[in-house]
């Protein structure tokens, strides 16, 4: 039997920017309200967003990393369409949806709500789907990935070099240069498919860092060595939770309904592990018992890039089958027989006075077969954690790991 593969890349890119007062103007926050049945995926990919931190925090070797949830999430669930069966039902358990309608409904939904949720913040999703020459797909599939994920699709010689540049371009094109490249050569002649996911977030802190206070400071990194680092200072009224292991403070960015939530871990205890007892439960209590301080914040500038191998993770979570050459079910995709052979992600984020710059790729491959005013310093000196969320639903954008600087 002749085995073919493809590949699903998703790739999310954020970015922030000055905006200027008029940008200001009329800009209120409007939340984006959820129904019983999407609470309850969002809640699941809440989940999953935190088994995805624990996991690379726990398997990665590289000190400072990122990860996007959301950008797995969409480029999962536009194979989830394609799928049947077993294969169905571990992705969708992962995804949380109930049915493939009920995901399509919710992610139709934010692709259309988030862009809108602030008007200092540019976000939106493109997607596309490139099928090898003779590899075709089923018309339902098809105008599933039309309605609901607005996805391109194109037909091509995965095995040349011209398409390699096409599908580049396209990265290059949707992250603003930020993601130039997600494949290095041609394919081989069994390459069926590649689909890929791009998100774009530009925004800038509700309440900038001013440059001129940015400083050298001491940042102790978690193999014991001291570095000198750019460090961002301001004041500001934030949402504030301390526990005897860690604490956390939110920074908003444009009108508040997107953020960063900052995770400093107490002097006697280690960041990891901080994270591996962080999950959506613990999350929630930061939600829930949070108060907002006078924050005196100690914040260095950061870049991190950084690339991970997703097959692990996934079969981790229960996605096993759609790897599986002799028990993959994607007939809903197509009438040939595919698996997927390789999942990765890409990412890069940078963090300075005006915003966040943060950008990932996602890569799939398959195969033909209340108010307190007491004062509190934050100081992050030592090695921390973040988590970008839309706030409303809870959506986890970003999240990742500095361990050294």
């Amino acid at each position: 039997m002749k085995i073919c593969n493809a590949l699903l890349c998703g790739f999310a890119l954020m970015f922030s920017a000055c905006s200027s007062d008029s940008d200001v103007a009329d800009n209120e926050r409007k939340d984006i309200v959820l129904d019983g049945s999407e609470i309850a995926i969002v809640d699941t990919q809440i989940s999953t967003a935190f088994d995805m931190l624990r996991y690379f925090d726990a398997n990665s070797e590289q000190a400072n990393f990122m990860v996007s949830p959301l950008s797995a999430q969409f480029s999962l669930s536009m194979l989830a369409n394609g799928a049947q069966g077993t294969t169905l039902d571990e992705l969708s358990k992962v995804l949380g949806g109930n049915s493939v309608g009920e995901l399509n409904a919710l992610n139709k939904r934010l692709l259309s709500e988030l862009p809108k949720a602030d008007k200092k913040t540019a976000f939106r999703s493109a997607n596309s789907l490139w099928l090898n020459n003779g590899f075709n797909i089923l018309p339902a599939y098809s105008r599933s990935m039309a309605d609901f994920y607005r996805t391109d699709v194109a037909t091509v010689d995965l095995t040349t070099d011209v398409a390699v540049k096409k599908i580049n371009d396209w990265c290059s094109l949707k992250t603003d240069g930020m993601i130039p490249s997600v494949i290095n050569s041609p394919y081989s002649g069994d390459i069926v498919f590649i689909i890929l996911n791009a998100l774009y977030f530009k925004s800038e802190w509700q309440q900038p860092f001013k440059t001129e206070n940015t400083v050298s400071k001491e940042f102790t990194n978690s193999d014991g060595t001291v570095s000198n680092v750019a460090t961002m200072c301001k004041k500001e009224y934030m949402p504030y939770f301390k526990t005897e292991k860690y604490e956390l403070v939110r920074m908003n960015y444009g009108n508040g309904a997107y953020a960063m939530t900052l995770l400093l871990p107490s002097k006697d205890s280690s960041l990891g592990e901080v994270l591996q007892t962080l999950d959506a439960e613990a999350w929630a209590a930061w939600k829930s018992n949070r108060v907002v301080k006078d924050c005196m914040l100690e914040m260095p500038k950061f870049t991190i890039d950084t690339r991970f191998d997703l097959d692990g993770y996934f079969g981790s979570m229960g996605i096993k089958e759609v790897y599986d050459a002799n028990k993959a079910d994607l007939s809903a995709m197509s009438d040939r027989a595919v698996h997927l052979s390789r999942s990765e992600q890409f990412t890069r984020i940078e963090v300075d006075e005006k915003g966040t710059v943060a950008t990932a790729v996602t890569k799939h491959e398959s195969w033909d077969t209340d108010v307190y005013f007491e004062p509190v310093e934050f100081h992050i000196d030592r090695p921390f954690a973040f988590i970008i969320e839309e706030t409303s639903t809870g959506a986890v954008l970003f999240t990742g790991r500095v361990n050294k600087l």
